[in-house]
């Protein structure tokens, strides 16, 4: 994997149709996404964007949930976070991806927004979240983003300000462990890594 800058991304998408944006919390996934998206669509072209976190199961279910997991031989038990795939309705995105490369319009339902149209003729269709290391890369430019612990931290807490500092870092500290064990061997599997360390 070939460490890159961020502005370096654009110029290796190429032909490619997918590119799909994986890492830690906080490293600039989404933010990335949504400049390329604006930048591409302002010179005449089509852009999707699938965010994995809406194909996370509902929080309540996750938080009343518990798995277990090992780092460095160590055996650890938690709830899910989105850095297991057992987090994940990945049978509600693969036939999304399938009827994107097929060249046929999907349809999503965000949980933030309204339900979207998926175009089956975009230039590119970017797929963002921790949960890509969970689908199939094949033809897929994958980018891995990752920062460090203070750089994640401050942005975490200008993101999530209904949390306090203090249940930010307990997160993290859960997470982190997780992210570890069940992501962070993927990160091989990456074609560029970028650091987006403050």
């Amino acid at each position: 994997m070939k460490k890159i800058k961020l502005e370096e991304i654009e110029k290796h998408i190429g032909k490619h149709k997918f590119l799909f944006l994986a890492g830690n919390g906080g490293s600039g996934k989404t933010t990335f996404a949504n400049n390329l998206k604006a930048k591409i669509e302002a010179k005449g072209g089509i852009v999707n964007i699938i965010s994995m976190d809406d194909f996370i199961v509902d929080t309540t279910l996750r938080r009343n949930s518990i798995t277990t997991w090992q780092l460095n031989g160590e055996k650890y038990v938690g709830r899910y976070t989105s850095c297991c795939e057992g987090s994940y309705f990945l049978r509600g995105v693969l036939p999304i991806l399938q009827a994107l490369k097929e060249g046929k319009d999907a349809y999503i339902l965000p949980k933030r927004s309204e339900m979207q149209r998926l175009r089956g003729d975009a230039n590119l269709t970017i797929v963002e979240g921790i949960g890509v290391v969970f689908l199939p890369k094949e033809g897929a430019l994958r980018i891995w983003f990752e920062c460090d612990k203070q750089t994640e931290l401050k942005r975490r807490n200008l993101r999530d300000k209904n949390l306090s500092p203090e249940e930010i870092e307990k997160a993290y500290n859960l997470r982190t462990s997780q992210f570890k064990a069940n992501i962070e061997p993927f990160k091989k599997d990456f074609d560029f890594l970028v650091d987006t360390s403050e």
